[in-house]
């Protein structure tokens, strides 16, 4: 399938590829048969390089820069300190993404928790109220 004025190439749907950027012999850097895909292989490690590179830098110090998680302040603190270290990029994207999600999740653990800490305490006065035990209950 060829494409006038475009590249020669079909993407991974089969359709033409769409590139208006082709060499004389009709072909895109991605697709040229003798070089594309190694080509685009090589861009991508570099590419992966210096984005390792753009985020190398101080990142986080779990001692210094994290509070313990103990608490709802606690976990306005760290996504603070996340989101300025993702923002100043000492810390990737994707690395805050899962230190939010860690969070997110103690979130929903410590609530967990204190529900379940509620309907023990629940349980204990029905209990004690059926037993007469009007002292428990207080």
């Amino acid at each position: 399938m060829t494409r006038e004025g475009g590249c020669r190439g079909t993407n991974a749907a089969g359709e033409p590829c769409g590139s208006p950027i082709v060499g004389p012999d009709g072909w895109c850097l991605a697709h040229r048969p003798e070089e594309g895909p190694s080509r685009m292989a090589e861009l991508g490690r570099k590419g992966a390089e210096a984005t390792a590179r753009r985020f190398r830098g101080t990142g986080i110090d779990p001692e210094a820069d994290l509070p313990p998680l103990d608490g709802p302040r606690a976990c306005e603190r760290w996504l603070e300190v996340i989101g300025r270290a993702v923002a100043e990029g000492s810390l990737s994207h994707n690395a805050g993404r899962t230190l939010a999600g860690i969070v997110r999740e103690w979130l929903r653990a410590n609530e967990a928790g204190e529900y379940h800490d509620r309907v023990e305490a629940l349980e204990e006065k029905i209990a004690a109220l059926r037993t007469g035990d009007l002292e428990v209950v207080r």
